[in-house]
């Protein structure tokens, strides 16, 4: 029996499976075939034995060997294997176990670069790397890091400029395939089935976004990341199966798209759209995959183009029809059940399912509706549910089939009662205070909901902090015990006095030259009675709001204000002492710890855009950005010879505000 489409996404890598057969029996019916996208008809080159399962990742295409590449194996667990499939024949060339599989890694996003003849992918197991792929030996080598990067949806390469594209849904990552260096990251550049055409130099893809009344059919510069419009689509949705490419010779953009569920035996769609236009050429009943409500006997899909040929390779599961059957279970949203409460039933159906009739049964009875869920308002202990599933369609013959049964069982509800207590009555504003529930018959692990003013806060624990509460603002508990059926009960409420903090904007740090003087000047709401400034040095009068300010080093200056109803409040304010930039004309990186590295000193701190260093020849030996970094007087890892070295550093005068290029000379010497 065959199960279409299923998939298995962990949260942070997606990566979905496709069931290809229900039984170990069916493994014998997936093929590499060809399919002719203007008329639909299929050509089987070879069956791929002992498979039942893929990965819902991207397949891809070697044009200068004609092989065709994918995941899965006969598990349906990892590690996953690499199948490699001679194009020309169907036959399998490789089937090996991917190495990373066996650490508990995940290779996703099979990309080939038919110039530089390299299959890549990205891994994910410790890390996130970009890498290749020997399919000889499943072999990964990672070859840069990916960082910050969540997520992985889909994936395509630029073969003229050999760019690997990479994207989680919401950004767009451009790699350099040789070096694995990130050449752009396009945050929103989100289109679903991207496809980089190497004809035109352009990345197209469709905007399903929920903003838009129809999908639109655009394309994405890789600078800019922004999207063009080519054409407005008609109402469609896209299957999760990668059924998308591109023929660049023709000019001519594929893919699977559905309409919403009807009762006819086939629902889904193969569009052709002219690229440049965006106008639909053809829109053919597809009756290869079907929508995740519906199930056929027969599947065409992981699209890759042979664009040197001409050909549209996917894989094609084919079993015969004495293999299609339907079933049906039932699940309930609870069994115990409190009483009082509703139940619904939901009945999963597997099969050629076309049209399905649903006859659900209480106790013997025929109850609710022709739907895939029922709802029983009124559960009563013993009571016995199943649901009979037939098909309604001449496109299928299969018997009906009857569900497990459930029987219910329903509990009593059980009381229960919660106190709580705060850790302060009165308190100053922006103090913290604790609130702690204590609950009776709550159980052993009894959930709780905290209420501020009537609406929802806290995290679910017994305590609640508080730190912006206002003078009568209103606190209690709602909590729901963990013994089966307890009623939620509301706690006693507390209203909270806070007596007012003044407030306090110190102002922002201040940049001096040495020898000059500065007013502090913070700005106070509220009645103070008194001002403390620390340290006291350098201020000429450290107890009063405005203190004039004169120190000969950055000193970071502390305001502690105490307002009438005795609450404090404090900030802080760093005067910046700045002394011109001043850099050594000597360095010995000897390692003896003393004067390694050449570097501003740390006692002229400076803003700076970059820091630079050339040899006699002009070459660039070090630069950073890191105003605290220096060089070591290596190069490449290899230590650079004694002599007259140039430096050039931009940075940001911290009185004018204006960007300074300086420049001068450092001799190494060892």
């Amino acid at each position: 029996m065959p199960i279409w489409p299923r998939f298995i996404c962990p949260s942070a890598i997606t990566i979905c499976l496709i069931t290809l057969a229900g039984n170990p029996a069916a493994a014998q019916y997936e093929w590499l075939a060809t399919l002719n996208y203007s008329n639909l008809a299929i050509n089987r080159l070879g069956n791929i034995p002992g498979l039942t399962w893929i990965t819902q990742d991207n397949s891809t295409y070697d044009q200068n060997n004609q092989r065709f590449f994918f995941q899965g194996n006969a598990t349906r667990v990892p590690p996953w294997n690499l199948y490699t499939i001679d194009a020309v024949t169907g036959a399998v060339i490789y089937n090996v176990v991917l190495s990373p599989g066996n650490a508990g890694g995940t290779v996703f996003g099979l990309q080939y670069d038919n110039q530089n003849n390299t299959l890549y992918g990205t891994y994910s197991g410790n890390g996130f790397y970009f890498s290749s792929i020997d399919p000889a030996t499943g072999n990964v080598t990672s070859i840069a890091p990916i960082n910050n990067f969540q997520g992985y949806t889909q994936s395509t390469f630029d073969t003229n400029d050999q760019l690997y594209i990479l994207s989680n849904g919401s950004d767009l990552l451009i790699i350099r395939a040789l070096t694995g260096a990130i050449v752009n990251d396009l945050p929103n550049a989100n289109l679903s089935d991207l496809v980089y055409d190497n004809q035109t130099g352009k990345l197209y893809g469709i905007n399903s976004s929920a903003a838009l009344a129809n999908p639109q059919f655009d394309s994405i510069t890789l600078v800019t990341g922004a999207l063009h419009v080519i054409s407005n689509l008609p109402p469609l949705t896209l299957p999760q199966i990668n059924a998308y490419t591109i023929d660049e010779k023709a000019g001519k953009y594929i893919f699977l798209g559905a309409d919403p569920p009807s009762a006819a035996c086939i629902s889904n769609y193969l569009y052709v759209l002219d690229i440049n236009t965006g106008a639909v050429i053809s829109k053919t009943l597809y009756p290869y995959a079907q929508g995740a409500s519906v199930i056929t006997d027969e599947n065409l899909l992981e699209y890759s183009f042979d664009n040197k040929r001409g050909k549209l390779y996917a894989l094609n599961w084919h079993p015969p029809d004495s293999q299609v059957s339907i079933t049906v279970t039932i699940t309930a949203s609870a069994n115990p059940v409190c009483a009082g409460n509703p139940v619904n039933y939901t009945a999963s159906g597997g099969g050629r399912l076309v049209n399905p009739v649903y006859k659900w049964q209480l106790n013997g009875n025929n109850v609710g509706t022709n739907n895939s869920v029922y709802t029983d308002n009124n559960p009563a202990g013993g009571d016995t549910v199943l649901c009979i599933l037939t098909n309604n369609t001449k496109c299928a013959t299969s018997p009906p089939d009857t569900s497990n049964r459930i029987v219910m069982t329903v509990n009593p509800e059980v009381p229960a009662s919660v106190a709580i207590t705060s850790s302060a009555g009165t308190i100053c504003s922006g103090d913290a205070v604790v609130f702690t529930a204590t609950p009776v018959n709550g159980g052993d692990v009894p959930s709780y909901q905290w209420q501020l003013n009537g609406n929802n806060t806290g995290t679910g624990k017994d305590t609640l902090l508080c730190s912006t509460l206002q003078n009568g603002d209103t606190v209690y508990c709602l909590m729901t015990g963990s013994e089966a059926c307890s009623l939620p009960i509301e706690s006693n409420k507390i209203v909270t006095t806070v007596k007012p903090t003044p407030l306090l904007f110190i102002g922002n740090d201040t940049v001096i030259s040495p020898g000059q003087a500065v007013m502090l000047n913070p700005t106070i709401e509220g009645a103070v009675v008194s001002y403390q400034w620390e340290p006291p040095a350098y201020l000429d009068n450290p107890s009063i709001k405005n203190p004039v300010a004169s120190p000969v080093v950055t000193t970071i200056y502390q305001l502690t204000v105490t307002g009438e109803s005795g609450c404090t409040v404090s900030g802080k304010i760093s005067v910046v002492v700045y002394y011109p930039l001043r850099m050594p004309n000597v360095f010995t990186p000897n390692a003896d710890g003393k004067n390694d590295v050449f570097r501003i000193p740390p006692s002229t701190p400076q803003k700076i855009k970059s820091f630079s260093i050339f040899n006699r020849w002009g070459q660039m030996v070090f630069r950073t950005t890191n105003s605290s970094a220096g060089w070591d007087g290596s190069f490449k890892n290899q230590i650079q010879p004694v002599g007259t070295y140039v430096w050039m550093i931009d940075y940001e005068d911290l009185l004018t505000k204006k960007i300074v290029v300086a420049s001068g000379t450092v001799v190494l010497i060892r």
